[in-house]
C-alpha cells in the first residue's frame, strides 16, 4: 500500500470568508479534512501533520505566512482546513468607557508582553494557568469596580500588529 503525502505550499482562502460556499459543498460530500495546530505552530513555515482522517500533510508555506483558523491549504478531491486548537485565555471586560481605566488596563496588560485581541469592550489574552488570571486580578485590583476578569477556553487569534515581543 502506497502512502500518500499531500504537499501544501500556500493558503488558498478561508472558510469564514471567500470559501464558505465551497466549504458547505465539500462538507455535504463528506470531503473535508482538518489539521489541528496550536497557535504557536500557526507561525511555522514548515511542518508535517496528519489530518483527522489520517491523510499525511507537509506544509511548506511562504515566508511571513501565519495560518488562521479556517484556512484552506488544499482543495482538490478533498478540502483540507486548518483548525487552531482552543487555549486558555483571560477576558478583561471594561465596565464603562472611562479613558483612565482603559489606559491603566492597557498599561498593565502591555507590561505582560502578550498577544491580545480586542472585541468590543473586551480584551482577550492567552494564559497558562489560573495563577496568571489571579495575578492579573491583583495587578488590576485598584480598578476592580471598573473591570471584570474571567477565564475562557477558545480559539485565540491575536490582533494584527499586537503580537508578543
Amino acid at each position: 500500500m502506497a502512502i500518500t503525502l499531500i504537499i501544501c505550499e500556500s493558503v488558498i482562502g478561508n472558510i469564514g470568508k471567500g470559501l464558505k460556499g465551497k466549504y458547505d459543498e465539500m462538507l455535504a460530500k463528506d470531503a473535508v479534512e482538518r489539521i489541528s495546530i496550536s497557535r504557536a505552530e500557526s507561525e511555522r513555515l514548515r511542518m508535517r501533520k496528519s489530518t483527522d482522517r489520517g491523510t499525511d500533510i507537509a506544509l511548506s508555506m511562504p515566508a511571513g505566512t501565519r495560518l488562521r483558523h479556517g484556512d484552506v491549504v488544499s482543495l482538490a478531491d478533498r478540502m483540507i482546513v486548518v483548525a487552531i486548537e482552543p487555549e486558555n485565555v483571560a477576558v478583561v471586560r471594561l465596565k464603562n468607557g472611562d479613558a483612565r481605566t482603559a489606559v491603566l488596563v492597557g498599561h498593565a496588560i502591555g507590561n505582560l508582553h502578550r498577544p491580545i485581541r480586542v472585541e468590543g469592550d473586551r480584551i482577550i489574552l492567552p494564559v497558562q494557568s489560573d495563577g496568571e488570571v489571579e495575578m492579573l486580578r491583583r495587578q488590576l485590583g485598584p480598578l476592580a469596580g471598573n473591570v471584570d476578569i474571567t477565564r475562557d477556553f477558545v480559539v485565540f487569534e491575536p490582533e494584527a500588529g499586537a503580537h508578543e515581543h
